[in-house]
């Protein structure tokens, strides 16, 4: 049918008379799209795997790093603060293992894959133990929304690192780099789970981590499969000879495991999407039989009675509602998908007017708990800011006493054991400390050689230390 339709617009007059024509605007808009779309320019193979290469390694810092990036999202999840999970994942180093997974299997370098799987482990046991371990000392550790929606993964959360690892692979394969890497990792919210895990096990809640595991794994593996594939499509060298039957192989595993890890959160998906739709049919059916002036729902609930019914409770505030009302209202549950349900209201002893005042008064409540909460975030600003000039102060009391003494033995070979106090003794205006320096001659010299030496040693620590104060005194004073 295409051909046929090809070759009768070939035929036709308007083609043949602006066919150059047609030609040209076709080269342009399809070299117009290829520049848009161009991913192969700017790519640097070799330098994506010597980075994702070095920063495989937890070792020292890094996993000191994560350490603190796993108590600060227990934190986050114990307090429900939204900002501190997202620092969390920021400062986490649990991407780089996950991307050293998807890269070996891409190039085919079994090294760098046991290597990632090795430090992939790592990371794994100890953002868990760390969690376990907050969990079980904190005074809260109630399961509150940051940690409840970390427990049920679906398909939705299976796009987010499928994308998010395209995105991540992306940018890191540019010479120049830009700033997505952050994006991925707050996207793809690697960090947040696993500690849920460690509340599961902390707590005895074994659906939570459960739930939060697979969700990790979810991500862990979409991640390194969208490495793997942008891997391929940008064709990234081999690091073994790969044939032709182990390639196909590799690429028949890879896509079975994957279909097996997706086919759990297919089906969390569709029981999220059927209540989805079973809750916007409740709601229309209260808003259009329900809902009027006089009376209104303010809550409801559903119980199951059985294998085929199940119950709708109804609670009602306002003027009571007739039986004669509520039996029609019944009849139309049909006509909104809820064939299967009973319906049975409940008539609350308080009017609409009651209602309004209490929302008042929880407003008013609300209002002065953001209230409070902005007073205790600006005193907790007050005393960063006080800490953090400390630390300038300290930094800037630093002195590096060993590059000044090499410097002195050019300068003035007649002082040796120069040494150096602080906080020792302060000014009468003001708390800040004079700095108090130490030192001895090297020899046997006239009291004139002696005043010399130590104006050109004051001379020299004030113009290399940039100070205008300081205290020079010899070790024998």
């Amino acid at each position: 049918m295409k051909e046929k339709v090809k070759n009768q617009l070939k035929k036709s007059k308007f083609y043949q008379e602006n066919r150059p024509l047609l030609l040209r605007l076709y080269s342009r808009i399809r070299r117009g799209l290829q520049s848009i779309f161009a991913l192969f320019e700017g790519t640097d193979a070799e330098g994506t795997i010597r980075e994702i290469r070095n920063n495989v390694q937890l070792r020292g810092a890094n996993v000191w790093i994560l350490i603190c990036a796993a108590g600060l999202a227990s934190i986050g999840l114990d307090v429900n603060s939204a900002a501190v999970i997202i620092g969390a994942m920021l400062i986490s180093p649990l991407m780089s293992p996950i991307l050293g997974i998807g890269l070996s299997v891409g190039i085919n370098d079994r090294e760098l894959l046991v290597d990632s799987l090795k430090n992939f482990g790592i990371a794994v046991t100890v953002s868990i133990l760390s969690s376990t371990l907050y969990f079980l000392i904190t005074p809260l550790g109630q399961p509150g929304p940051e940690l409840t929606a970390r427990t049920s993964p679906t398909l939705l959360d299976v796009g987010v690192a499928l994308f998010g690892g395209i995105a991540g692979i992306v940018a890191g394969s540019r010479r120049e780099k830009t700033n997505a890497i952050p994006g991925v990792a707050i996207a793809t919210a690697l960090m947040p789970p696993l500690c849920t895990a460690g509340f599961g096990i902390a707590t005895g809640r074994w659906a939570y981590f459960f739930g939060a595991f697979y969700l990790f794994f979810i991500n862990a593996i979409f991640i390194s499969l969208s490495t793997y594939l942008m891997v391929r499509y940008l064709h990234f060298p081999y690091h073994d000879f790969l044939d032709e039957r182990t390639r196909t192989l590799t690429r028949r595993w890879i896509g079975a495991f994957v279909t097996v890890v997706a086919i759990p959160s297919a089906i969390i998906f569709y029981g999220v999407i059927t209540d989805l739709r079973e809750r916007n049919s409740i709601q229309s059916f209260l808003e259009d039989n329900l809902t009027a002036e006089a009376y209104e729902p303010i809550n409801w609930e559903r119980f199951d009675e059985g294998d085929t019914a199940t119950l709708l409770k109804v609670y009602m505030v306002g003027t009571p509602i007739d039986s004669s009302k509520i039996d029609s209202s019944s009849r139309t549950l049909p006509d909104y998908g809820l064939k299967d349900f009973n319906l049975k209201v409940v008539q609350m002893s308080i009017t609409k007017e009651d209602e309004e005042r209490l929302s008042q008064e929880a407003a008013r409540m609300a209002m002065n708990m953001m209230e409070i909460n902005q007073k205790s975030t600006d005193l907790k600003q007050v005393q960063i800011d006080s800490l953090q000039q400390v630390i300038n102060r300290m930094k800037s009391d630093t002195i590096p006493l060993r590059d000044i003494s090499k410097e002195l033995k050019e300068v003035l070979p007649e002082v040796e054991d120069l040494a150096f106090a602080k906080n020792l003794q302060t000014t009468r205006d003001s708390a800040l400390p004079v700095p108090l320096f130490l030192f001895d001659y090297a020899g046997s010299y006239g009291s004139s050689r002696q005043t010399m030496v130590r104006e050109r040693l004051e001379a020299f620590l004030r113009q290399r230390l940039h100070l205008d104060t300081l205290t020079l005194r010899r070790l024998t004073e």
